[in-house]
């Protein structure tokens, strides 16, 4: 059920005449942010997400954040430096 519901939302999305380039979100967990930034990377643009808790990657099993954030977006902002090289020892 929820994958006809999101392949609805990105084949609407690919009737949007205009998009941005870029695009920046707080999550690609959320279904709007995700569809928007699927659709802005298959027009050769870029996604640029932010960790929004601040922990997200030290807290939450790495194969699922891997897939969750890592897979729809072109670069992953981390709260510190610290935190990107734990996550990254980890994924």
């Amino acid at each position: 059920m929820r994958v006809g519901i999101a392949a609805g939302d990105l084949a609407a999305l690919t009737a949007f005449p205009k998009l941005p380039h870029a695009v920046w979100s707080g999550c690609g967990g959320l279904h709007a942010a995700r569809a928007v930034g699927l659709e802005v990377q298959r027009r050769d643009g870029t996604v640029v997400q932010f960790d929004h808790s601040g922990s997200t990657g030290l807290s939450l099993p790495h194969a699922f954040f891997a897939v969750v954030e890592f897979s729809v977006s072109s670069r992953f902002e981390m709260v510190t430096s610290q935190a990107t090289v734990v996550t990254n020892r980890k994924t």
